[in-house]
């Protein structure tokens, strides 16, 4: 059966889990109609926004790190070398 948004195309692990009443009304009420009968497909929902939200966030400590970091500014700043002209690398 689908039900989620997306194909399941990937392997899948089946598992038991305990949640409260209220947090499983709360999560059909704010789900869209399509996904309210299908508690698996919320929960799997709301796991890939999990997900993007966490990528994002390492991300941005990355981002963060690199603006602290005075050697990188150093290179963001320096010149590129005019085109048409060899840059000579050192080995």
């Amino acid at each position: 059966m689908r039900c989620c948004s997306h194909a399941c195309s990937e392997a899948v692990v089946r598992f038991t889990m305990v949640l409260s009443k209220k947090k499983i009304a709360e999560g059909r009420r704010l789900a869209p109609k399509r996904m309210r009968s299908h508690l698996g497909c919320i929960l799997v929902e709301a796991l890939d926004d999990w997900i993007v939200k966490k990528k994002r966030e390492a991300f941005d400590r990355g981002v963060a790190r690199m603006a602290a970091d005075e050697e990188f500014l150093k290179a963001m700043a320096a010149p590129y070398p005019r085109p048409g002209r060899r840059v000579r690398r050192k080995l």
